[in-house]
């Protein structure tokens, strides 16, 4: 256990140091995130970087805004739809590079969930990237619906992919296909009306 000077703020990082910083708090969380069952914690994080748990403090608020941070940081490789006639593939893009990040990273659909409410980043950086692919043809009711109903489809099929044995998971993707489809079609109708 390291010693703390009285004449330093505790958990503030030395000006001089440097080893650490936002990016690599946020980098360090990733890998727990991509390499551990648990989850996240400050103590593991400020362990695994070598700092007093309270220096993460001096970069992040709290826990919940270091979460958002790792979640923006991953979401930063969502497709970017385009202004087009095409609304229908650039949707399905969008679904898949979504679903892509959340498989890749199985913790990362439990740190969405668990963050809920509290969290906007995430899910108003999909809603701004869903209204370009829909070429802000929609209603705001009916916008909030079918984002609504594809965030609580796109987490639900990842929640079961983590979940499926190996052997499962192509016939588990072929899937994914169909029902976006038939989504595809729902949105359609309200779009043609």
């Amino acid at each position: 256990m390291s010693t703390i000077n009285k004449n330093e703020k505790r958990g503030r990082p030395k000006k001089d140091s440097e080893s650490l910083s936002r990016a690599k708090i946020i980098e360090m969380s990733k890998v727990i995130l991509s390499n551990e069952k648990k989850g996240l914690s400050i103590r593991n994080l400020a362990l695994h970087l070598k700092v007093d748990p309270m220096a993460i403090y001096h970069y992040f608020k709290n826990k919940d805004a270091l979460l958002e941070a790792v979640c923006m940081s991953y979401l930063s490789r969502i497709y970017r739809p385009k202004i087009s006639n095409n609304w229908e593939l650039e949707i399905k893009k969008l679904v898949i590079s979504y679903i892509e990040i959340l498989r890749d990273t199985p913790l990362l659909i439990d740190t969405l969930v668990s963050m809920g409410s509290k969290s906007q980043g995430p899910a108003t950086l999909f809603e701004e990237q869903f209204i370009i692919a829909t070429s802000n043809c929609l209603t705001k009711t009916q916008l909030q619906s079918a984002i609504h109903f594809l965030a609580d489809f796109m987490h639900g099929f990842s929640l079961g992919f983590k979940y499926l044995l190996p052997k499962e998971r192509e016939d588990y993707q072929k899937g994914l296909k169909g029902s976006l489809n038939l989504y595809m079609l729902a949105l359609s109708a309200l779009i043609e009306k």
